[in-house]
């Protein structure tokens, strides 16, 4: 087994694009750039109203749905109610989306709500300006990630995590006399040697052309002919009639010219001599200025000089170097600037600062890959439609696991498809045989080596493993885990599509009793098989015992669900806020997790002061040292907890040592809060009035409510998910296994704080596993 096996793609990320309009303005066109520059997506689109936008989308293979929806809030909101119910389901034969991607503002006002009821994961694109303050701020909460066309729309929203995902660096421009006989089809004359002025983009007030024609009545713009290309736009259908009318009365109806849409137009603008961003503020919610200028952006590629209003995202952009700005609204200033670019070397000089500019922007693949990456961090899926990426080191620490280790290794080294892949298993000192099964795994696979430390804890085990590690990228798991077939994969193409270094977050699909082995049989070594549930012994499955109710309970009580965390319930998303109990992306565990070797070293590696919680402690450390974090939704391992109300009952005590050790408000405040809680319980409901009980009854309603939906939902494996006497078992448990949970963490919180300054490494006893929040 020394050399790699062909690893394939990663799953492709389906994506719902909703879009308001189905005009071809620059949101639209930004899109249809993006998608044609990406293979990694399953895309579908719901569009809000009709338009030569549905062509182009089934151009590119995107299957489209019509749902017309008008501006009055009633109307929103039915739309987004309809919207959710196809969420739900999705394209037929396609499954619901993964990702809902909204692409601008009214978009975001159906969708974001219709994706929070079909429990879907939504992004919203901000293209320009237009309702900045409240209605973007409270559309920003509301979505699950940002992407913005520049960094001042990033600003803008108010979110830290806002991804910039510019427009694409248009593709290479007609040549000057090609371009001019194109044009002529649209109603420029090419024997006219006047210079042509060109104001590109929807005909709405605020793109400022009225400037542009009052422009031509005025000393130095009186040479100039004015080109207004672009479709009307459905908000402002009048719009063109009035600048007809403004253009007539100002005497220059002869040299302006309403060209209409332009379909390609980027590559005709080497046709014209200068183009105009004139953006303005034109009432309440459009916009002050423009977001990006995508016009700007074609015009500098095509070496043609751009005269823009300051201070703007696009005034920026020309540095100085690649056009002239003007104040917002001054006509006066727009003929000022046209008399200088009536000089043909002015022009020239400009255009090529502009073509140099240009050159450095990225193209229609890479601002794809920006927004691939973004969907799928939103969707927690980073990685997907990858194939391939970095090699990784596993590292797994062991005491006494010959029950188990078997089975570990063989999940394990199935998954090895990259020739640089390795397993590090550190040895703590076992007395049962643990090593004795490794080194035979070792004498067969050249990729798995042993690493004994009689008397490491967790955290020294997992240093020395990390110290030994041949690659940067480093993965870690726990023996008593079942990684899923594709667990390394995900790292894999996760590391490959994150910021180098990254802390790679997974999840666990925590069972109600022991193992029941669904992700494949553990590989006997030695002619000896792991004997334990769940396993194999001598080719036969065993069977697993039923478990009682209130280890169920405790399943749904103590830890998160990976299934919320790819569709999450508005009840899964309030819970999480309010009492935790989610996966945090910068709070992992050691059963499913990768980091950087960077990383490990800017923090010091795992805390082996703690016992407990040393990993949860490394991610927030990691955090802190502003190293990103991904939670990666596709990185799973199932794990069994305790089997006993007693044992998990130490368990829960031990990891709250861990916290009261690490001293960590974040981690104590979840444990003393809660036992502050049950404190206060008898005294309120035997002295509280009527307010004060009625408080009490629903805080411990809500506190109770997620464990109850999961149980009812369905019980944890091994249980068929229609066991009803099991159910309803289970959920009168609840309660018993929340407080076992929540004072034995406090209790323990509270002894790892008195005796924190005395605190040593310590070797692992019996629930050395894990850590929990």
């Amino acid at each position: 087994m020394g050399a790699g096996r062909p690893e394939g793609r990663r799953p492709r990320l389906r994506v719902t694009v909703v879009a308001p309009y189905g005009v071809l303005g620059g949101a639209e066109l930004w899109l249809l750039a993006l998608l044609a520059g990406t293979d990694r997506l399953e895309v579908d689109a719901v569009l809000l109203a009709d338009g030569p936008l549905r062509a182009e989308l089934g151009k590119l293979g995107v299957p489209s749905r019509l749902l017309p929806t008008g501006r009055r809030p009633g109307e929103l909101g039915r739309s987004a109610v309809r919207l959710a119910g196809w969420l739900r389901t999705g394209p037929p034969g396609a499954g619901p989306p993964e990702v809902v991607l909204a692409n601008g503002v009214k978009a975001a006002l159906v969708a974001a709500p219709a994706a929070r009821l079909a429990a879907v994961r939504c992004g919203w694109v901000k293209h320009d300006h237009s309702y900045d303050g409240w209605l973007t701020a409270g559309l920003a909460r509301l979505v699950d990630g940002v992407v913005a066309a520049s960094p001042s729309l990033a600003a803008a929203a108010g979110r830290a995590d806002a991804a910039v995902v510019p427009p694409p660096r248009p593709a290479r421009p007609l040549p000057r006399e090609l371009a001019r006989r194109s044009l002529a089809g649209y109603g420029l004359d090419p024997a006219d040697d006047r210079p042509v002025l060109a104001a590109v983009g929807r005909l709405v007030r605020y793109k400022g052309v009225e400037d542009a024609i009052r422009a031509l009545a005025l000393p130095g713009g009186e040479g100039w002919r004015l080109a207004v290309i672009g479709p009307p736009d459905p908000a402002e259908p009048v719009e063109p009639e009035r600048l007809r009318r403004l253009a007539a009365a100002a005497g220059v109806a002869d040299r302006l010219v309403f060209a209409g849409p332009v379909p390609d137009v980027a590559g005709m603008l080497a046709g014209v001599d200068a183009v105009a961003a004139l953006t303005k503020p034109a009432g309440a919610g459009s916009p002050d200025r423009e977001g990006f200028g995508t016009v700007a952006l074609e015009a500098m590629a095509a070496g043609v000089p751009v005269v823009a209003t300051a201070p703007s995202p696009v005034a920026d952009r020309l540095a100085g170097r690649a056009g002239l700005t003007v104040p917002t609204g001054d006509p006066a200033a727009v003929a000022a600037a046209l008399r200088r670019l009536a000089d043909p070397d002015t022009r020239a000089r400009l255009g090529a600062a502009g073509v140099e500019l240009a050159a450095g922007h990225p193209d229609a693949v890479a601002c794809a890959d920006l927004l691939v990456r973004e969907l799928a961090r939103i969707a927690c899926r980073p990685g997907a439609g990858l194939t391939g990426g970095p090699p990784v080191s596993v590292v797994v620490t062991v005491l006494d696991e010959a029950a188990a280790v078997d089975r570990l290794l063989a999940l394990l080294t199935a998954q090895l498809a990259h020739p640089g892949d390795e397993v590090l298993v550190v040895d703590g000192g076992s007395r049962d045989g643990t090593a004795e099964r490794v080194r035979a795994w070792a004498r067969r696979e050249c990729r798995v080596r042993l690493l004994v430390r009689p008397g490491a804890g967790i955290s020294a085990g997992r240093n020395a493993g990390v110290r030994a590690a041949a690659n940067p990228l480093v993965a870690c798991t726990d023996a008593g885990c079942d990684p899923a077939p594709h667990w390394l994969a995900a790292f894999r193409a996760a590391a490959a599509d994150t910021a180098a270094g990254s802390l790679l977050t997974g999840v666990y699909r925590v069972s109600a009793g022991a193992p029941v082995g669904t992700h494949g049989p553990a590989v006997p070594s030695g002619g000896r098989t792991a004997g334990r549930p769940g396993g194999r012994r001598g080719g036969r499955r065993w069977r697993s015992r039923p478990v009682p109710a209130v280890a169920v309970a405790r399943a749904a009580v103590g830890y998160p669900d990976p299934d919320e965390l790819r569709r999450p319930s508005l009840l899964a998303r309030g819970y999480g806020r309010l009492f935790g109990r989610a996966f945090d992306r910068t709070m992992p565990t050691g059963r499913s997790m990768a980091f950087g070797m960077a990383g490990w070293q800017a923090v010091g590696g795992f805390p082996e002061r703690l016992p407990t919680g040393e990993d949860v402690l490394f991610g927030r450390a990691l955090a802190a040292a502003g190293i990103p974090a991904t939670l990666v939704a596709d990185a799973e391992v199932a794990w069994a907890q305790r089997p006993s109300l007693a044992g998990a009952a130490r368990m829960y005590y031990r990891y709250g040592q861990g916290s009261g050790r690490s001293a960590d408000r974040r981690l104590l405040g979840r444990d003393l809060s809660r036992l502050c809680a049950y404190a206060a319980t008898p005294w309120l409901a035997a002295r509280g009035g009527r307010g004060a009980r009625t408080g009490l009854v629903l805080g411990w309603a809500a506190y109770l409510s997620l464990p109850l939906v999961r149980v009812l939902r369905h019980p944890p494996p091994p249980h068929p998910p229609r066991s009803l006497p099991v159910r309803a078992a289970a959920a009168l448990a609840i309660p018993l296994a929340a407080a076992t949970r929540d004072l034995a963490k406090a209790a323990g919180a509270l002894r790892g704080l008195a005796t924190r300054e005395a605190v040593r490494p310590e070797v692992r006893g019996p629930d050395r596993r894990r850590s929990g929040s």
